[in-house]
C-alpha cells in the first residue's frame, strides 16, 4: 500500500542519516576536550564561516587597548547578558560592563557566547569597581561565566567555549598567558576547572 511504502522509505532515510552521523562523529579527531574553534551557533551574532571572524575580524583592532583578559562569574546562578544588564541598570549602572558572557543553559543555550555592544564598539569595560580596577576596565577584555545553579561549577560547554575564546583573544591580541586573570569569588564551585580549561587552551595555541 502507498502509505506503508511511504513509512518504510521515511524510516530507512532516518536510519541512514543516523548511521552516517554516527560515523562522522567517530571520524572526528579528538581535541583533548577543546575544539580548534567554537561552532558558529555558539556565537550569538550574525553569520560567517569562521567564528573567529565573528569575534575579532570585523573589528579594527590596530592599536587596540586590550592587554589582558579577566574572567568573572556572574554570581547569579542563571540568566544571560540581557539579564545581567537589566540587573545592573536597576542598580544605576549603564549595563553589566562585560564584553563577553558565556551561558550555562539557564538563559541562553548552554555554551552560547554573547557579545556585548561594548565589545563591538571596542569600548572600555566596567566590571571592576574602585581605583585598582580602572586599568583593567580600560585594558582588559571582560568575560563573564553565568554560574551553575546546581552549585557543581561550570558546564563542560562553558569551559569548552571559554577555552576557545581565550585562545582566540590571546592569539589575535597578543595577550600573554600571565595577563589572563581568573577573578572568581573564593570558594566558587568549579574554579579549578576554569583554570585548567584556560591553561589547556593557551597551551594549545
Amino acid at each position: 500500500m502507498p502509505e506503508t511504502r511511504t513509512i518504510v522509505v521515511l524510516t530507512s532515510l532516518v536510519v541512514g542519516m543516523t548511521v552516517v552521523s554516527g560515523v562522522l562523529m567517530l571520524l572526528q579527531p579528538s581535541q583533548g576536550g577543546l575544539p580548534p574553534a567554537a561552532s558558529l551557533s555558539s556565537l550569538d551574532m550574525g553569520g560567517g564561516e569562521d567564528p573567529s571572524q565573528q569575534l575579532v575580524d570585523p573589528l579594527d583592532l590596530d592599536g587596540s587597548p586590550w592587554r589582558a583578559v579577566v574572567i568573572h562569574g556572574s554570581r547569579s546562578v542563571s540568566g544571560s547578558m540581557e539579564d545581567l544588564d537589566q540587573a545592573y541598570r536597576a542598580a544605576g549602572a549603564a549595563d553589566s560592563g562585560y564584553h563577553l558572557v558565556i551561558n550555562n543553559g539557564s538563559g541562553k543555550r548552554d555554551g552560547t557566547i554573547e557579545v556585548s555592544q561594548r565589545w563591538m564598539d571596542q569600548a572600555s569595560g566596567a566590571f571592576i569597581d574602585g581605583d585598582p580596577g580602572h586599568w583593567y576596565n580600560r585594558h582588559a577584555v571582560g568575560v563573564c561565566l553565568i554560574d551553575d545553579a546546581s552549585g557543581r561549577g561550570y558546564t563542560p560547554a562553558q569551559l569548552r567555549e571559554l577555552g576557545w575564546a581565550v585562545r582566540v583573544l590571546s592569539e589575535r591580541l597578543q595577550i600573554p598567558a600571565s595577563e589572563v586573570r581568573i577573578d572568581l569569588a573564593p570558594g566558587t564551585p568549579g574554579a579549578e576547572k576554569v583554570a585548567e580549561a584556560v591553561r589547556r587552551a593557551l597551551a594549545a595555541g
